[in-house]
C-alpha cells in the first residue's frame, strides 16, 4: 500500500473511527512464526495452527503452494457449529501480534444467527472474537478479500497489539441459540495463504553448573568433556556455547524447527544436555574458568556458573637412547681448539593473562565499571598495560578510545565506558604480555521521540514529520524506519524512510486528497535488525488534523 493510498483511505474512515490505538512499545524478546509461506513466498509448514472444530471441513494445501481453508456447508445450521484451526503457545509465551493474508466469505439470511469466516482473538476455536474477514449480523453477505487471488493488496490483515489465543475458523454464532439460516453455497468459507504470529518470549534460559571429565578434580590435561544442564519453559534452547575464561571458544546451533524461519511457536528443545570436547593442550599452564552459556529462540541469553579448573600439560616422553658398539680408533689426528663465540639468549615467551570482563554493560551507569588481568596462576597482575577500542553495533571499523592504562595492584583497571551504545574492545598485550582481546557490549535503550512541522494543516499543504532514536551510536546509519499510520483502527505501514548516523529521520507528504476534515495518528517504527542489541523500537504517536478546502 503506497503512503498516498493509505491516507487517502485515512481520511475516508477518520469520521467513523471512535478511537485510535496509542503507541505500544514491543516486548524485549519477540520472536516471529511463519505459516504456510515465508516472507520471500515459498511454501511452508502449517505445524503451528492445530485443527479442531465439531463440524464443517478443513483443508490445509500449504506445502503445494496453496492455503489453509476452513468451510461450513449448508448443511452446518446449529448455533456453535464450527471449524478451523487454533494457534497454540507454549507456557510463558504470549501472542503480541500477527499479519495475514486471508480472504473469507460469510452469507446470512437471519438476524438471529451469525455466519463467521475469518481469523480472530479468543480461546482458540472455542469462544472466538474475529477481527480480520466476515462477521454477518445482519441479512445479507460479507466478502473480505479475494479469495482466487493470494497475493491481493485487499487479503493483508493484522493487528499490532494483541492478547489471548487465536484462532482461524468458520461458525454459525448466535447470543440466544438460534441456528443459522442456510444461504449461499458454501454459506462460511476462509482462506489463509500465509500468517506471521510475533511472540513474546520474556524469560530467559536458565544453565546449570558445568560436570563432565573437566570436573574430575586435580589438574587436567588432554581434552575433557564439559557438559551443563540447560533449559527454558518459553521458545526453547536455540544455541549453546562453551565459554572459556569468558569468551565463546564452541557453539552448538538448533537443527530443523530450531532454525530461522520458524514454523512453530515452541521451535526449539525445552531441555537438553549440552556437552562439548575441550582441548587443554590450547590453554597455558594455570588456573582457568569453564561455564557455558545459553540463547533462546528469542535472543534471552543467561550464562551458567563457572567452574575453575586447573591445565598442567605432562613433560614430553624422553628420548631413546640406542647404544652403538665401539669400533677401533683411528689415529689421532692433530688437536686443534676453538673457542666458540658467545651467543645471545633466546628472548623469553611472553607470559599469557586473561581479562575478566563482563559481557554487556547498561547505560547509563551509575558507577564505574572496571576489568581484571588475571595471570595464568589465577592471581590478579599488576601494571599491565591495558588499551581500548570502540565501533558502532552493525559496523567493522574499530577506533581507538580513552587513553591506555595500567591494571593496579588487584590487577582491576577502569573501562572508559561511550556515552552512546558501542561496542568496546579491550586488549592488553606487549613483548612480555600477551592476552586474549576481549569484547564488551555497551547499551543504551534508544530513545525514540517524534514530532510534526505544524499540527494544524489545510489540504494542498505539506507535512514534515521529523523523528530521532537517540543513543544509537551511529548504528542506525542507512536503517530502515517504518512509518506507520492508523487505518481502519489498526496501525499499518504507510511508507519508511532510513535513519542518518545520527539516527534522525525526516518524512515529507503532501495532504492533496482530503475531502473533508479528518485527524491522522502516525508514529515511526525501528524493526529489530541482526547485530543490533535493540528489540523493535516505537516511537510515541502524534495526531495531525487537516481541514478540507
Amino acid at each position: 500500500m503506497t503512503a498516498r493510498l493509505a491516507l487517502a483511505l485515512l481520511a475516508c474512515l477518520a469520521g467513523a473511527v471512535g478511537s485510535l490505538l496509542s503507541a505500544r512499545t514491543a516486548a524485549a524478546a519477540p520472536y516471529e512464526v511463519w505459516s504456510c509461506r515465508d516472507a520471500d513466498g515459498a511454501p511452508l509448514s502449517t505445524q503451528a495452527w492445530v485443527p479442531g472444530g465439531n463440524a464443517g471441513a478443513s483443508d490445509d494445501t500449504c506445502a503445494a503452494g496453496g492455503a489453509l481453508s476452513v468451510t461450513l456447508g449448508p448443511s452446518d445450521l446449529a448455533a456453535g457449529a464450527r471449524t478451523g484451526y487454533r494457534f497454540d503457545v507454549p507456557r510463558g509465551v504470549t501472542i503480541e501480534s500477527y499479519t495475514a493474508l486471508l480472504a473469507a466469505t460469510a452469507s446470512n439470511l437471519s438476524i438471529l444467527a451469525s455466519y463467521v469466516a475469518g481469523l480472530g482473538q479468543g480461546d482458540g476455536i472455542s469462544v472466538p472474537t474475529v477481527f480480520d474477514g466476515c462477521y454477518t449480523n445482519l441479512v445479507g453477505t460479507c466478502v473480505a478479500g479475494d479469495l482466487g487471488d493470494p497475493d491481493a493488496p485487499a487479503n493483508e490483515v493484522g493487528l499490532p497489539v494483541f492478547n489471548g489465543g487465536l484462532g482461524f475458523l468458520a461458525y454459525c454464532a448466535s447470543p440466544i441459540g438460534a441456528p443459522c439460516i442456510p444461504g449461499a453455497d458454501p454459506p462460511a468459507t476462509a482462506r489463509l495463504f500465509r500468517s506471521t504470529v510475533v511472540l513474546d518470549d520474556p524469560s530467559a534460559p536458565s544453565v546449570g553448573m558445568p560436570g563432565g571429565t573437566i570436573a574430575a578434580g586435580g589438574t587436567v590435561s588432554g581434552t575433557r568433556t564439559v557438559s551443563a544442564a540447560v533449559a527454558d519453559e518459553g521458545s526453547g534452547i536455540l544455541r549453546t556455547e562453551l565459554l572459556v575464561d569468558g569468551t565463546a571458544v564452541d557453539a552448538r546451533d538448533g537443527v530443523g524447527t530450531c532454525a530461522a524461519p520458524f514454523t512453530v511457536a515452541d521451535p526449539c528443545p525445552t531441555n537438553a544436555l549440552a556437552t562439548f570436547a575441550l582441548d587443554t593442550a590450547a590453554l597455558a599452564p594455570g588456573q582457568h574458568t569453564v561455564a557455558v552459556r545459553a540463547r533462546d529462540a528469542a535472543q534471552n541469553v543467561a550464562a551458567g556458573p563457572a567452574l575453575t579448573f586447573t591445565v598442567a600439560h605432562p613433560p614430553p616422553p624422553s628420548p631413546t637412547v640406542v647404544t652403538v658398539p665401539a669400533l677401533p680408533a683411528p689415529p689421532a689426528p692433530p688437536i686443534t681448539v676453538e673457542v666458540p663465540s658467545a651467543e645471545p639468549e633466546p628472548p623469553a615467551e611472553p607470559l599469557r593473562v586473561r581479562l575478566r570482563l563482563p559481557d554487556r554493560i547498561e547505560l547509563p551507569s551509575r558507577r564505574d565499571v572496571s576489568g581484571t588481568v588475571i595471570g595464568p596462576d589465577g592471581t590478579p597482575r599488576a601494571g599491565v598495560e591495558v588499551r581500548f577500542r570502540r565501533r558502532a553495533f552493525g559496523t567493522s571499523r574499530w577506533s581507538a578510545t580513552g587513553s591506555p592504562v595500567a591494571s593496579g595492584a588487584d590487577g582491576r583497571f577502569t573501562l572508559p565506558l561511550p556515552r552512546e551504545s558501542a561496542q568496546l574492545r579491550v586488549v592488553a598485550r606487549s613483548e612480555t604480555i600477551r592476552a586474549r582481546a576481549a569484547v564488551v557490549d555497551v547499551v543504551r535503550e534508544l530513545d525514540a521521540r517524534i514530532g510534526a512541522s505544524d499540527e494544524q494543516l489545510r489540504n494542498g499543504q505539506e507535512l514534515t514529520l521529523g523523528g530521532r532514536f537517540r543513543h544509537a551510536g551511529g548504528a542506525l546509519e542507512g536503517r530502515e524506519v517504518l512509518v506507520q499510520g492508523v487505518v481502519r483502527g489498526r496501525w499499518r505501514t504507510i511508507d519508511s524512510v532510513e535513519a542518518d548516523d545520527d539516527g534522525r529521520v525526516r518524512w515529507d507528504y503532501r495532504f492533496t486528497n482530503t475531502r473533508q476534515s479528518a485527524r491522522y495518528r502516525l508514529r515511526l517504527v525501528l524493526p529489530k535488525a541482526k547485530r543490533l542489541p535493540w528489540g523493535r523500537t516505537v516511537s510515541p504517536a502524534v495526531t495531525v488534523t487537516v481541514r478540507a478546502d
